[in-house]
Protein backbone atom coordinates (compact mmCIF):
# COMPACT_ATOMS: atom_id res chain seq x y z
CA UNK A 1 0.00 0.00 0.00
CA UNK A 2 1.58 3.16 -1.15
CA UNK A 3 1.75 6.23 1.11
CA UNK A 4 -0.91 9.01 0.85
CA UNK A 5 0.72 12.92 1.58
CA UNK A 6 -0.31 16.84 1.39
CA UNK A 7 0.36 18.35 -1.06
CA UNK A 8 -1.71 21.40 -0.62
CA UNK A 9 -4.35 23.05 1.30
CA UNK A 10 -7.89 24.59 -0.21
CA UNK A 11 -10.84 26.45 1.73
CA UNK A 12 -13.48 23.61 2.56
CA UNK A 13 -16.41 24.07 0.78
CA UNK A 14 -18.78 22.59 3.12
CA UNK A 15 -17.15 25.00 5.61
CA UNK A 16 -17.63 27.96 3.08
CA UNK A 17 -21.12 27.97 3.41
CA UNK A 18 -21.40 28.41 6.80
CA UNK A 19 -19.20 31.29 6.59
CA UNK A 20 -16.49 29.41 8.34
CA UNK A 21 -12.39 28.71 6.88
CA UNK A 22 -11.77 31.84 5.91
CA UNK A 23 -8.27 31.04 6.22
CA UNK A 24 -8.85 28.79 2.93
CA UNK A 25 -6.49 25.94 4.77
CA UNK A 26 -8.81 23.42 6.84
CA UNK A 27 -9.29 21.18 3.98
CA UNK A 28 -6.17 19.29 2.69
CA UNK A 29 -5.42 17.88 -0.58
CA UNK A 30 -3.39 14.97 -0.68
CA UNK A 31 -1.66 12.90 -3.41
CA UNK A 32 -3.86 10.61 -4.31
CA UNK A 33 -6.38 12.96 -4.47
CA UNK A 34 -8.25 12.40 -1.58
CA UNK A 35 -9.61 15.76 0.49
CA UNK A 36 -10.37 15.90 3.50
CA UNK A 37 -11.32 18.46 6.12
CA UNK A 38 -9.84 19.19 9.69
CA UNK A 39 -12.59 21.43 10.62
CA UNK A 40 -15.90 19.50 9.73
CA UNK A 41 -14.93 16.34 8.61
CA UNK A 42 -15.86 16.38 4.89
CA UNK A 43 -14.56 13.52 2.77
CA UNK A 44 -14.17 13.56 -1.04
CA UNK A 45 -12.49 10.89 -3.15
CA UNK A 46 -9.41 8.88 -3.40
CA UNK A 47 -8.30 5.98 -0.09
CA UNK A 48 -8.39 7.48 2.69
CA UNK A 49 -6.30 5.18 4.41
CA UNK A 50 -2.99 5.44 2.74
CA UNK A 51 -0.03 3.62 4.87
CA UNK A 52 -0.16 5.30 8.18
CA UNK A 53 -2.62 3.40 9.93
CA UNK A 54 -3.75 -0.57 9.52
CA UNK A 55 -7.13 -1.84 11.16
CA UNK A 56 -8.67 -4.82 12.48
CA UNK A 57 -11.36 -4.37 10.92
CA UNK A 58 -13.31 -7.60 12.96
CA UNK A 59 -13.21 -5.34 16.13
CA UNK A 60 -16.18 -2.91 16.23
CA UNK A 61 -15.36 0.90 16.94
CA UNK A 62 -17.48 3.91 17.90
CA UNK A 63 -16.64 6.05 15.23
CA UNK A 64 -19.63 8.23 15.43
CA UNK A 65 -18.38 9.31 18.93
CA UNK A 66 -15.29 10.46 17.89
CA UNK A 67 -14.69 14.00 16.44
CA UNK A 68 -12.07 16.66 16.36
CA UNK A 69 -12.79 19.86 17.87
CA UNK A 70 -14.58 22.65 15.73
CA UNK A 71 -10.99 24.99 15.41
CA UNK A 72 -8.62 22.35 14.04
CA UNK A 73 -6.54 23.66 11.89
CA UNK A 74 -3.11 23.54 10.31
CA UNK A 75 -2.30 26.93 11.80
CA UNK A 76 0.02 25.55 14.66
CA UNK A 77 1.67 28.28 17.39
CA UNK A 78 5.21 28.83 17.65
CA UNK A 79 5.35 27.04 21.06
CA UNK A 80 4.09 23.65 19.49
CA UNK A 81 6.43 24.05 16.96
CA UNK A 82 9.31 24.64 19.27
CA UNK A 83 8.18 21.65 21.60
CA UNK A 84 8.60 19.43 17.97
CA UNK A 85 11.85 20.81 17.12
CA UNK A 86 13.55 19.72 20.41
CA UNK A 87 12.87 15.81 19.08
CA UNK A 88 14.37 16.99 15.44
CA UNK A 89 10.75 17.00 13.96
CA UNK A 90 9.07 20.19 11.97
CA UNK A 91 6.09 21.41 10.44
CA UNK A 92 6.43 19.36 7.58
CA UNK A 93 6.27 15.91 9.91
CA UNK A 94 2.77 17.08 11.35
CA UNK A 95 1.48 18.12 7.90
CA UNK A 96 2.18 14.47 7.03
CA UNK A 97 0.83 13.64 9.74
CA UNK A 98 -2.48 15.29 9.74
CA UNK A 99 -1.79 16.37 12.76
CA UNK A 100 -3.90 19.56 13.78
CA UNK A 101 -4.28 22.65 16.56
CA UNK A 102 -6.88 23.84 18.49
CA UNK A 103 -6.71 27.17 19.45
CA UNK A 104 -9.97 26.68 21.86
CA UNK A 105 -8.25 23.87 23.67
CA UNK A 106 -4.75 24.75 23.10
CA UNK A 107 -3.72 21.43 22.27
CA UNK A 108 -1.81 19.85 19.40
CA UNK A 109 -3.85 16.92 18.10
CA UNK A 110 -2.47 13.76 16.64
CA UNK A 111 -5.37 11.73 15.20
CA UNK A 112 -5.76 8.28 14.81
CA UNK A 113 -7.88 7.40 10.98
CA UNK A 114 -9.10 4.14 9.85
CA UNK A 115 -10.94 3.42 6.64
CA UNK A 116 -14.60 5.24 8.09
CA UNK A 117 -13.02 8.00 9.72
CA UNK A 118 -11.23 9.25 13.53
CA UNK A 119 -10.89 6.17 15.33
CA UNK A 120 -9.04 8.08 18.55
CA UNK A 121 -6.90 11.26 18.78
CA UNK A 122 -4.22 12.33 21.50
CA UNK A 123 -3.78 15.93 22.56
CA UNK A 124 -1.02 17.93 23.94
CA UNK A 125 -1.90 20.88 26.20
CA UNK A 126 0.01 23.92 25.56
CA UNK A 127 -2.30 26.29 27.59
CA UNK A 128 -2.09 28.80 30.37
CA UNK A 129 -3.72 26.60 32.43
CA UNK A 130 -1.28 24.25 35.16
CA UNK A 131 -3.85 21.87 36.38
CA UNK A 132 -4.79 21.02 32.87
CA UNK A 133 -3.10 16.95 31.71
CA UNK A 134 -0.21 17.64 29.32
CA UNK A 135 -2.03 14.76 27.40
CA UNK A 136 -5.43 14.25 26.67
CA UNK A 137 -6.67 11.28 24.72
CA UNK A 138 -9.96 10.44 22.87
CA UNK A 139 -10.91 7.10 22.05
CA UNK A 140 -10.18 3.83 23.01
CA UNK A 141 -6.14 4.82 22.35
CA UNK A 142 -4.96 1.27 23.71
CA UNK A 143 -6.56 -0.66 20.98
CA UNK A 144 -5.59 0.84 18.11
CA UNK A 145 -2.62 -0.53 15.66
CA UNK A 146 -1.46 3.43 14.08
CA UNK A 147 1.31 1.63 12.29
CA UNK A 148 3.90 4.46 10.54
CA UNK A 149 5.07 2.35 7.85
CA UNK A 150 9.05 3.08 7.15
CA UNK A 151 11.31 2.70 4.39
CA UNK A 152 12.22 -0.44 6.10
CA UNK A 153 9.09 -2.14 6.28
CA UNK A 154 11.09 -5.73 7.36
CA UNK A 155 10.08 -5.22 11.36
CA UNK A 156 8.27 -3.05 13.09
CA UNK A 157 9.29 -1.07 15.89
CA UNK A 158 6.82 -0.25 19.28
CA UNK A 159 7.28 2.48 21.63
CA UNK A 160 5.09 4.66 24.45
CA UNK A 161 4.63 7.34 22.71
CA UNK A 162 3.23 9.10 19.39
CA UNK A 163 6.26 11.58 19.61
CA UNK A 164 8.53 8.39 19.14
CA UNK A 165 7.09 6.69 16.46
CA UNK A 166 6.79 9.83 14.23
CA UNK A 167 10.70 10.09 15.04
CA UNK A 168 11.94 6.74 14.13
CA UNK A 169 9.18 7.04 10.96
CA UNK A 170 11.48 10.01 9.75
CA UNK A 171 14.96 8.07 10.03
CA UNK A 172 13.18 5.16 8.09
CA UNK A 173 11.93 2.62 10.30
CA UNK A 174 7.89 1.21 10.45
CA UNK A 175 7.06 2.02 14.27
CA UNK A 176 3.90 2.28 16.37
CA UNK A 177 3.14 3.94 19.45
CA UNK A 178 1.45 2.14 22.28
CA UNK A 179 0.06 5.15 23.83
CA UNK A 180 1.20 3.85 26.98
CA UNK A 181 3.65 0.90 27.90
CA UNK A 182 1.64 -2.30 28.18
CA UNK A 183 1.52 -4.21 25.50
CA UNK A 184 -1.25 -7.01 26.40
CA UNK A 185 -1.98 -10.33 24.49
CA UNK A 186 -4.28 -9.62 22.25
CA UNK A 187 -2.81 -6.88 20.51
CA UNK A 188 0.46 -8.55 19.94
CA UNK A 189 -1.72 -11.37 18.23
CA UNK A 190 -2.99 -8.54 15.82
CA UNK A 191 0.31 -7.20 14.99
CA UNK A 192 1.26 -10.60 14.03
CA UNK A 193 -1.11 -10.97 11.44
CA UNK A 194 1.40 -7.60 9.58
CA UNK A 195 4.72 -8.31 11.43
CA UNK A 196 6.54 -11.21 12.93
CA UNK A 197 9.73 -9.27 13.80
CA UNK A 198 9.56 -6.76 16.42
CA UNK A 199 11.75 -4.87 18.18
CA UNK A 200 10.37 -3.33 21.87
CA UNK A 201 11.80 0.00 22.90
CA UNK A 202 10.29 1.50 25.74
CA UNK A 203 11.35 4.20 28.24
CA UNK A 204 14.19 3.60 30.46
CA UNK A 205 12.30 2.86 33.55
CA UNK A 206 9.99 -0.09 31.45
CA UNK A 207 13.12 -2.66 31.42
CA UNK A 208 11.15 -4.95 33.14
CA UNK A 209 8.08 -5.16 31.34
CA UNK A 210 10.20 -5.14 27.94
CA UNK A 211 11.54 -8.11 29.15
CA UNK A 212 7.90 -9.41 30.02
CA UNK A 213 6.44 -8.53 27.02
CA UNK A 214 8.95 -9.55 25.26
CA UNK A 215 8.99 -13.47 26.18
CA UNK A 216 5.22 -13.03 25.36
CA UNK A 217 5.70 -12.32 22.09
CA UNK A 218 8.32 -15.25 21.67
CA UNK A 219 5.64 -17.50 23.26
CA UNK A 220 3.49 -16.31 20.17
CA UNK A 221 6.25 -17.37 18.01
CA UNK A 222 7.51 -13.76 17.18
CA UNK A 223 11.17 -12.46 16.61
CA UNK A 224 10.63 -10.21 19.13
CA UNK A 225 13.79 -8.32 21.08
CA UNK A 226 14.30 -5.51 23.44
CA UNK A 227 16.46 -2.15 23.14
CA UNK A 228 17.39 -0.73 26.69
CA UNK A 229 18.40 3.43 26.52
CA UNK A 230 19.45 5.79 29.23
CA UNK A 231 16.51 8.29 27.38
CA UNK A 232 12.87 7.84 25.36
CA UNK A 233 13.41 7.23 21.64
CA UNK A 234 12.46 10.97 21.30
CA UNK A 235 14.84 12.21 22.76
CA UNK A 236 17.88 10.37 20.87
CA UNK A 237 19.62 12.00 17.84
CA UNK A 238 18.81 10.58 14.61
CA UNK A 239 22.16 9.05 14.75
CA UNK A 240 21.94 7.25 18.30
CA UNK A 241 18.62 5.94 16.97
CA UNK A 242 20.66 4.28 14.06
CA UNK A 243 23.46 3.02 16.18
CA UNK A 244 20.97 1.57 19.16
CA UNK A 245 18.96 -0.31 15.82
CA UNK A 246 22.44 -1.50 14.51
CA UNK A 247 23.42 -2.75 17.86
Amino acid sequence: MESSYVIRHERCPECAKLGKDTAGNNLAVYSDNHRYCFGCGWYSGGSRLGSLHIRDDSRPHDLEQIALPHDSSYDYPKVALDWIEQYELTRKDLLHHRVVYSDYYHRLIFPVYSGEGILAYQGRYFGPDTTKPKWWGEGNLKDTLHILKGKDDSCIILVEDIISAMKLQKVGHTSMPLFGSHVDLSRLKRIKNHYHKIILWLDPDKRKESIKFANIGKSLGLDMRVIFSDQDPKQHPQQEIEEYLKT
